[in-house]
């Protein structure tokens, strides 16, 4: 018998659930039905196929033939089957195959795409950034490079433009250009790893320039021995003439202690 119906784990957790023997002989109907989701079949030949004693096969298919008010599809008041010609006895029509056929279709579609490599950006956006390297969907396309298939996730990179206008919306002191600048220089890398989030880069750099800032800012950073000996002298040191050895040698053995 030429046929092909799919058979969904759902079957096992709808109305049908706990059901003997209706669930049973569900499961064992399904593989006999033809690509049109019929079973011209007598009670006999199902049963010698099948080897499901008479009575609990003629008791299984009875249920399916009784409406279900709690069935997922309204179609025939929840029947799962229906008979082909209500003059014989024998011979059913599965209610809904050509709905589960098709949903079987499109799934075993967007599987072939996704091994192709047709669908992986698509699926990749939907399920999320691979969880381990083994995942199929970090390296099936074919038209991303090398460093993309191996590192999953990896940042786009900005344009100038687009790191200034970052900039200005944090009202930061941060060269735009200077920063696209040293990330091409390197690959767009950090560290050894390539960059997952320019934006957080640029609040990085924000602190680095604020830490600089602070620190040029405080007394005596590059000064000349004669430029502090001036400003001691501002704070109350002598201020006419040269100043005393005191002050002067002090000066002095600072600059050898830091140098």
């Amino acid at each position: 018998m030429a046929g092909y119906t799919p058979v969904f784990a759902d079957i096992y957790m709808g109305t049908l659930y706990g059901r003997w023997p209706a669930a049973a002989v569900w499961a064992s109907l399904l593989p006999l039905l033809d690509k049109n989701g019929r079973l011209d079949m007598s009670m006999q030949a199902i049963s010698g196929m099948t080897g499901w004693p008479m009575d609990l096969l003629e008791e299984g298919i009875r249920q399916l033939m009784e409406p279900d008010e709690n069935s997922r599809s309204p179609d025939d008041d929840g029947r799962r089957l229906v008979p082909i010609d209500p003059e014989r006895t024998w011979g059913w029509q599965a209610v809904n195959h050509a709905k589960y056929r098709e949903k079987a279709r499109l799934q075993a579609k967007a599987a072939r795409e996704v091994e192709e490599g047709r669908n992986a950006e698509r699926m990749r956006d939907r399920r999320g950034p691979p969880l381990t390297a083994a995942d199929p969907l970090s390296n099936t396309n074919t038209n991303t490079n090398t460093e993309k298939k191996n590192t999953g996730a990896i940042a786009p990179r900005p344009s100038v433009s687009e790191v200034a206008d970052y900039i200005e919306s944090r009202g930061s002191k941060v060269d735009a250009q200077q920063f696209v600048d040293f990330y091409e220089s390197n690959g767009w890398k950090v560290g050894k790893n390539p960059m997952k989030d320019w934006r957080a880069a640029v609040r990085t750099w924000e602190k680095r320039h604020e830490t600089d800032q602070r620190s040029l800012a405080r007394p005596g950073r590059g000064e000349t021995i004669d430029e502090k000996l001036r400003r001691l002298r501002g704070a109350g040191k002598p201020s006419v003439g040269e100043p005393d050895g005191d002050v002067r040698g002090s000066v002095l053995e600072g600059v050898r202690i830091r140098a």
